[in-house]
């Protein structure tokens, strides 16, 4: 079967439905995932949401701004405002001066927000493997190459996108 025979094209679009359809589904069941660890940990998930973003802007050697912030999360500034308070009332980020523009704050990750972002990161990743675990390598290999073709369509690997990496985030 070539993939001009009108038998391929018919497969073809079967096969980018149900690649759409699980990949909104993947999606959607992350969103659940991310979800129930923020309310275990007494947190909303857009505040997990915003430490990941905190943490992979660290991770990048940059320091995200509010105004970033909410631009990730298409949040309102007064939206970020509320969610920042929140978060730095629990002790998981805080705010600081920008040294070069005193008018301009950028934030950052306190320990125990830089810890909630690890342990995600680690659940997510053995939650992974535990998923995978029973496709061969060569399979797997192409998974991941289907993956990094797609993140510039979703807009990724931007801090919007992506969890660190537990490995990168040990090495910090």
């Amino acid at each position: 079967m070539t993939p001009d025979s009108p038998v391929a094209a018919a497969d073809r679009s079967g096969l980018l439905a149900s690649v759409a359809e699980r990949l909104y589904r993947v999606g959607t069941d992350t969103q659940r995932f991310t979800a129930r660890y923020a309310r275990a940990r007494g947190l909303l998930l857009s505040e997990v949401h915003a430490l990941v973003e905190l943490a992979v802007a660290e991770l990048r050697g940059a320091v995200a701004t509010p105004r970033d912030l909410g631009q990730a999360l298409m949040l309102t500034s007064g939206a970020v405002t509320a969610l920042v308070d929140r978060l730095e009332v629990h002790g998981l980020v805080f705010r600081e001066q920008d040294r070069a523009d005193r008018r301009r704050v950028r934030l950052r990750c306190a320990a125990d927000g830089r810890m909630v972002v690890d342990d995600l990161a680690h659940r997510f990743e053995a939650r992974t493997h535990r998923l995978v675990a029973w496709m061969p390598a060569d399979e797997l290999a192409v998974v991941d190459r289907f993956l990094r073709a797609v993140d510039p369509l979703t807009g990724g690997p931007e801090p919007h996108t992506a969890l660190p990496s537990p490995r990168a985030a040990s090495s910090h």
